[in-house]
C-alpha cells in the first residue's frame, strides 16, 4: 500500500513540478567533442543530479566583477575506465566549464579543483588567494552565489556526465517556493555545525528554491494521498470509525493516517538528499546526504539531485527504503511508544531507550529542526499534539551550551544539576 500510494505521489509532483526537472536532448552536434555520446543520439536522458560550486566576486580588483567558484575539486568520476573532469576554460575576464572524459593530464590539479588548503582557495582567473575571512565576509553579507559545472544523467548502465547550458542553469532559476523553514539555526558552526556563518540563519537556506519546491509538494502531497487511502479505504469496506491514529482508532481513518505517517517519513529521507550540504561522490558515482554524521558540515561545491527520478537522492530512493522496512515488521503484534523527560518521570515495567547526553559536543535538539519543520508540515494535521510547537524543544535538553545559558559556567552547572536530577 506504501508504494502504490507513493507511487501515486511521485506521479502526481510530476504533473506539477516535472517542468523543473526536463530530460537532455542528445544531438548530433553533442557529439564533436563528446564520440561517447553517439549512441545516445536522439534520445532523452534522464538527469540524475546537477553539480554546482559556489561563488565568490574576485578579490583581485581587475577581475572584482567575476564571481569565481569555489570548488574542492573537478573529478566528476574517478572510477577505473570511467574517469570524467570539469575542464574550466578561461577566456579573457570570464570563464565557462566543459566536460571531459577519460584521465587528466594534471590528476592533482583536477582533484584539488580550486582549494588551497582547507578553507582557502584561489582565484580561477588570477590565482589570486581567496582566504577563509574573505569568504566568510561575503558570504554573511549573502553574497554567496553558485554556478553549475556539470549535468549527470542516466546512461545504459553508467553515468553520463555533459556541460552545462544556460537552460539548465536557468531552470533551477526559475523555481519560486511559496514556503520555506524559517525556523532560525541556532549555535556555531564549530559545535553542531547550525552555522551563521556563510549565511545559513534559517533551516531553509540550506535548499536551492527548485529543491524548496520540490520537498514542499512532495510534503503536501502526503495529505492528499491519506485522503485517497481513506476514500479507497471506505470503498473496500473497511470501518467508518472517524477516530485518527493518534486517537486510537481502527477503522478507515486511522488506516489513512498511518500510510500518510510512512510516506512523510519518506519524504523526509529525500529531505538528506536534497539540500546545499550534498556532495558529489566521484570514487561511487553518487551523493552523500546531508547527515553523514550528527552536524551539518560546510561544502562549498554541493549536488542538487532529481527527485522525480529513481537514483539516490530521490523521493523514489526514500519510498523504497520505508517499503523494504515496512516488509521485514513482524505483522500482528501490538506496541507503544512514548516520550518522556528523563528528569521528571519514573518508570517499571517498560524498556527504556535513551541515549546519554555528549555534554556540548553534539546539540540533537537544535539538528533535529531540519526534519522537524517538513514532518511538522505533513504530519501536523494527523498528530496535532507532537507537532503543536513551531520547532523541536529545546528548554530541556541537557546539553552544555553556552549560547544557551549566556556562559560557560552557566551552561555547565545545568548540565551537571540536569544529570544528577535524571
Amino acid at each position: 500500500d506504501v508504494r502504490y500510494y507513493g507511487q501515486w505521489m511521485r506521479d502526481e509532483a510530476e504533473k506539477r513540478i516535472g517542468h523543473l526537472y526536463p530530460k537532455i536532448d542528445v544531438t548530433a552536434e553533442m557529439t564533436k567533442e563528446r564520440p561517447d555520446l553517439k549512441p545516445y543520439v536522439g534520445k532523452q536522458l534522464t538527469v540524475i543530479a546537477w553539480l554546482w560550486a559556489r561563488t565568490v566576486k574576485s578579490p583581485n580588483p581587475a577581475f572584482a566583477k567575476v564571481d569565481v567558484p569555489l570548488a574542492s575539486t573537478f573529478m566528476l568520476s574517478t572510477k577505473p575506465g570511467k574517469e570524467a573532469y570539469v575542464e574550466p576554460v578561461i577566456e579573457g575576464g570570464s570563464y565557462r566549464f566543459t566536460v571531459k572524459v577519460g584521465k587528466p593530464k594534471d590528476t592533482e590539479a583536477a582533484g584539488n579543483g580550486t582549494k588551497y588548503s582547507q578553507g582557502s582557495f584561489r582565484c580561477l582567473i588570477s590565482n589570486a588567494p581567496i582566504k577563509y575571512e574573505y569568504i566568510d565576509s561575503e558570504a554573511n553579507a549573502g553574497r554567496l552565489g553558485r554556478r553549475l559545472m556539470a549535468v549527470v544523467a542516466e546512461g545504459d548502465r553508467r553515468r553520463l556526465y555533459l556541460p552545462p547550458t544556460e537552460k539548465e542553469e536557468s531552470l533551477a532559476l526559475a523555481a519560486h517556493p511559496d514556503w520555506k523553514p524559517e525556523i532560525p539555526c541556532r549555535g556555531t558552526w564549530a559545535s553542531n555545525a547550525q552555522g551563521r556563518r556563510y549565511g545559513f540563519r534559517t533551516f531553509g537556506d540550506y535548499f536551492t528554491a527548485r529543491q524548496l519546491v520540490a520537498l514542499t509538494t512532495f510534503s503536501d502531497l502526503v495529505n492528499e494521498a491519506r485522503d485517497l487511502a481513506k476514500r479507497h479505504a471506505l470503498a473496500a469496506g473497511l470501518s467508518g470509525d472517524g477516530r485518527s491514529l493518534a486517537a486510537g482508532g481502527v477503522g478507515a481513518a486511522a488506516y489513512a493516517d498511518a500510510l500518510a505517517t510512512y510516506l512523510a517519513i519518506a519524504v523526509d529521507k529525500a529531505v538528506d538528499y536534497n539540500s546545499t550540504i550534498c556532495r558529489w561522490i566521484s570514487g561511487g558515482e553518487t551523493l552523500r546526504n546531508t547527515f553523514g554524521r550528527q552536524a551539518i558540515p560546510m561544502t562549498w561545491d554541493y549536488c542538487e539531485s532529481n527527485t522525480l527520478a529513481s537514483a539516490t537522492g530521490s523521493f523514489d530512493s526514500g519510498l523504497r527504503q520505508v517499503a523494504r522496512t515496512l516488509e521485514l515488521v513482524v505483522a500482528g503484534t501490538t506496541g507503544y511508544a512514548s516520550q518522556f523527560d528523563a528528569q521528571s518521570i519514573a518508570v517499571s515495567d517498560r524498556v527504556v531507550s535513551t541515549d546519554p547526553p555528549y555534554y556540548d559536543n553534539i546539540g540533537y535538539a537544535d539538528l533535529s529542526d531540519f526534519f522537524y519543520v517538513w514532518l511538522r508540515r505533513a504530519l501536523k494535521p494527523i498528530f496535532p499534539d507532537l507537532f503543536a510547537t513551531l520547532a523541536v524543544p529545546k528548554t530541556e535538553e541537557l546539553v552544555a551550551e553556552s549560547y544557551c545559558h549566556g556562559t560557560k559556567e552557566r551552561a555547565e552547572d545545568f548540565f551537571l544539576k540536569g544529570m544528577t536530577q535524571a
